[in-house]
This record gives C-alpha cells, structure tokens and sequence, in this order.
C-alpha cells in the first residue's frame, strides 16, 4: 500500500472565518452592545405596540358597541391601561431603541456612552413593561379593584419612567461628548439633533409624571388626607403625557427620521438645513 507525499487540504480557509452569531437575550445580559441593546427596545416595543392595539381596538368595540363582553370599569382601565402604554411601552422605547444603534453610528462614536447603563436601563424597562401588564390583568390599574395591584402597577410606571431616563441619559452624553473631532452640534445628523431636542424635553417632563405617580402611590399605600388616590381622578392626573403639547415631544425625534431617510433616498443635502433645526428645536 502506497503512501502519498502530501497531504490533502484541510480547508483551513474555509473554516477560519466563525459564522455571525445573532444576540440573544442570554448573551447581551450584561453586555454594553449598543446595536444588541437597540434592537431589543425596538423588538420590544413592536411587540408592547401589537398588544396595545389589540386592548385598544377591544376597548373602543366595547365602547361603542353593546358593551356586553368587558364591565364599564374594565373597560374603563383597558382604555386607560393602552393609553400609558403607547407611550411608555410603544413610543417612547421604539425611538429610544433607534437612537441607541443610531446615535453612536452618526457621530462616529464606537458605543454609546455608559455602555452598561443602558443595557441595565433596556432590561429595567422590560422587567417593568411585564409586571406593568401583568398588575392591569390582575385588576390593578388606575382605579383597580384590588389595591396591591394597584400598587404594583404605580411601582411598575415608576420603573418604566426611571428606565427611560436612564436610557435617555445615555444617548444625550453620547451625542455631546462623544462626537468625533470636528463635528459641531449643529453639524450632527437630523435624527442625533432631534433626539438631543427631544430627550431634553423628556428629561424635563418624565420626572413630573413620576412624582404624579408617587403622590398618588403614597395616598394609596398609607390613606393620606389628600385624595391623590382616589380611583376617579387617579388617571386624569397624569393623562397629560397622552395629550397635547407633550404628545408632540415624544415624536420629536420621528422629524430627524424623516429627515434622514429624505436625505438618503435623495442623494442630496437637505437645503435649509439651518431651518429644519430651528423647526425642530
């Protein structure tokens, strides 16, 4: 039997190059990947935004209709419960989510800044998305039934706003501190400009919603003398965030989408460029 002198190819070439691993939730914990972290606020949200159309069209039937199927006060919350959540589960993270693979792309950064602040703010905004569902199906909710649902649901708005800033916090400093050399703030991308113009105004007015919430969750949990808690005015008090003016601040940064995508589609700079940012901010 015969031996030959040289060996057949491995095809070390072949295999040398490792295939794209997507993330998975198991393999970001933890991590600081802006692009990972992006991408689940905005899958997230896509997915809070198909439930919330599902309670909203289920509330508006019953309204509407015989109203046979849901009592008045269940759909009541359900109404109220899908409001909130279109901003704070569908809105607000959708474009928090964008910003986040964005921003850090646009300004030549290479992450975002606190890199495991946001990731702590994205899972701190899911963890407090699902106990925020879970408390309205358990008859919390403005004006629930049973008060440690109650309760449970002001904690969970709590965390969602926290988390929000948090996350908004870190696409601002990286917009301000972490462009690449030369680049002014009024030479940055629409989309960057107006998350800059737009999370400003969130951190501005999140914070009231908070301590609307916690005026109303200290009335509630230990009976104060003021009526912060009582279940027919619970929800007007921060309705505000689902109504003119602020509604228009949380779609600020959709103005720098289209924007950008006009830019791209064209092939051109936007003329009057110094007119859109001053229309946007």
């Amino acid at each position: 039997m015969a031996l030959t002198d040289t060996r057949p190819e491995t095809g070390t070439d072949a295999t040398s190059v490792a295939p794209s691993v997507v993330p998975s939730p198991l393999t970001i914990f933890g991590s600081g990947d802006h692009k990972a972290v992006g991408t689940f606020y905005v899958l997230a949200a896509l997915v809070f935004g198909i439930a919330g159309w599902i309670a909203t069209a289920l509330a508006s039937a019953h309204i509407v209709g015989s109203g046979s199927f849901l009592s008045e006060t269940a759909g009541t919350q359900l109404l109220q419960t899908s409001k909130i959540g279109l901003i704070l589960l569908v809105i607000v993270p959708l474009f928090l989510g964008i910003a986040t693979y964005i921003v850090p792309l646009q300004v030549g950064a290479s992450t975002v800044a606190f890199p495991r602040a946001a990731a702590a703010a994205m899972w701190t905004w899911l963890l407090s998305s699902g106990v925020f569902v879970v408390a309205s199906f358990i008859e919390g909710g403005f004006g629930g039934v049973r008060a440690k649902s109650v309760s449970l649901t002001l904690l969970a708005l709590g965390g969602l706003i926290v988390a929000l800033l948090l996350g908004t916090v870190c696409v601002l400093t990286t917009a301000i501190t972490l462009r690449t050399p030369g680049m002014t703030l009024d030479r940055v991308p629409m989309f960057t400009f107006s998350m800059l113009v737009g999370g400003a105004i969130w951190m501005l007015t999140l914070p009231v919603l908070f301590a609307n919430l916690l005026l109303i969750w200290v009335d509630h949990r230990y009976g104060g003398s003021t009526v912060f808690a009582a279940s027919e005015i619970q929800f007007a008090q921060v309705s505000w965030i689902t109504h003119q003016p602020q509604i228009y601040a949380f779609l600020i940064p959709g103005l720098g989408i289209v924007a950008d995508v006009v830019a791209t589609l064209t092939g051109a700079r936007l003329g009057k460029r110094n007119l859109l940012l001053t229309a946007i901010g």
